[in-house]
């Protein structure tokens, strides 16, 4: 994609030392630019913005791992209270609500965590799980009311998040009969409305480039799910 729509010869393009940098997000450095590559956009020579998460998801999965390893998650109760001690200790120390400098790495991290003991927790709330919903988001919005708007986000929105994500209907279920391209839309949708906006905007219009945008994405999403994805979801173990 870069080499097409670069304005540098692409000998040049492909010698730049930004090209080679920009290799390095493989290893979750998070180089952002390519020569040449989307200088007159609205956000100018920006290729991927989604990719800046990654890199936390990956420390978050080692965590995990670490913890799995470990036998921390062997005992559903140690890991709730390892986590709630962990949030405690966060806000305390680094929490936006009380702290001015604080970093959305860590932020993020709690929010991870913070799923994690929702899945732990699942055989209790998943009986009531409107009932939970309901309560949580009411806590929520109450310590909001309080000023404590980040504290009242991260009791409410993780649930609600994971409730909602876990609903299941008919016309849900059938969004999977062609395949999972939800984590390739992801990746994908950034760099795609980059490319469509730098060919036709002004004049393709809002509607004309989002719907355009949209379906590539979806289309190459598609592709990587039965291309890479699937194909890597079977290196996974799987229980007897």
């Amino acid at each position: 994609m870069g080499t097409s729509l670069t304005t540098l010869p692409p000998s040049e393009y492909l010698r730049s030392p930004l090209t080679r940098e920009y290799l390095s997000n493989i290893w979750l450095e998070n180089k952002g630019w390519l020569p040449g590559v989307f200088e007159k956009n609205i956000y100018p020579r920006a290729i991927n913005g989604s990719l800046w998460t990654i890199s936390f998801e990956v420390q978050c999965y080692v965590i995990l791992a670490c913890a799995g390893v470990l036998g921390a998650l062997r005992s559903r109760a140690f890991w709730v209270l390892a986590v709630l001690a962990t949030f405690i200790w966060y806000q305390s120390k680094y929490g936006p609500d009380f702290h001015a400098d604080w970093k959305v790495k860590r932020e993020m991290m709690v929010y991870f965590l913070l799923g994690s003991a929702m899945f732990m927790l699942q055989p209790l709330w998943s009986k009531r799980p409107l009932m939970t919903a309901i309560i949580l988001v009411c806590v929520g919005m109450a310590i909001w009311k309080f000023g404590y708007r980040y504290l009242g986000f991260t009791i409410a929105v993780p649930y609600l998040l994971i409730y909602l994500g876990s609903l299941s209907t008919p016309v849900i279920r059938s969004f999977g009969r062609w395949g999972d391209p939800s984590y390739g839309i992801y990746l994908i949708a950034f760099p795609t409305q980059q490319a469509v906006l730098q060919g036709l905007w002004p004049t393709g219009g809002l509607m004309g480039t989002m719907l355009l945008s949209i379906a590539i994405t979806t289309s190459l999403a598609y592709l990587s799910w039965h291309t890479v994805e699937k194909g890597a979801m079977n290196f996974k173990p799987r229980k007897p």
